[in-house]
């Protein structure tokens, strides 16, 4: 079973009242992971709080679950049933999805975007579990 990093913020409870999906809490603790590792990486030393921190984080794990796990439905048909995702396009990073929108908007330092239009990078993100040590 796949477990909370220390840094995370949130818990797979409330990532599902963010967003409406039916994955495992197994496959969104990994997106909870991902986020924690990219918010404390960018905006840990920011001075934005730990309630806008973990708002951010939440907001960044969805964009992660909608875009890896649960695209989201942008238009669907019924007689010979069709559907068609919401996926961001390449390159658009963040900005692919209302969730990291919303992330970039409530950091006021303007870090998150900075980082979706390129002009500064991550660096490498290691996510490990107790399990891996």
């Amino acid at each position: 079973m796949a477990e909370l990093i220390g840094t995370a913020r949130i818990e797979p409870a409330e990532l599902h009242e963010i967003i409406d999906t039916d994955l495992p809490d197994n496959s969104l603790i990994r997106y909870i992971n991902m986020a924690s590792g990219l918010v404390t990486k960018l905006l840990g030393s920011k001075n934005l709080g730990d309630v806008i921190l973990a708002e951010i984080e939440g907001l960044i794990a969805a964009h992660f679950t909608a875009v890896l796990g649960d695209p989201r439905v942008k238009s669907e048909s019924a007689g010979g049933w069709s559907a068609t995702f919401q996926l961001g396009k390449e390159g658009e990073g963040l900005r692919s999805t209302a969730y990291g929108q919303q992330a970039i908007i409530l950091d006021t330092t303007k870090t998150l975007a900075s980082y979706a239009d390129g002009t500064i990078r991550a660096a490498k993100i290691n996510v490990i579990s107790e399990s891996d040590v």
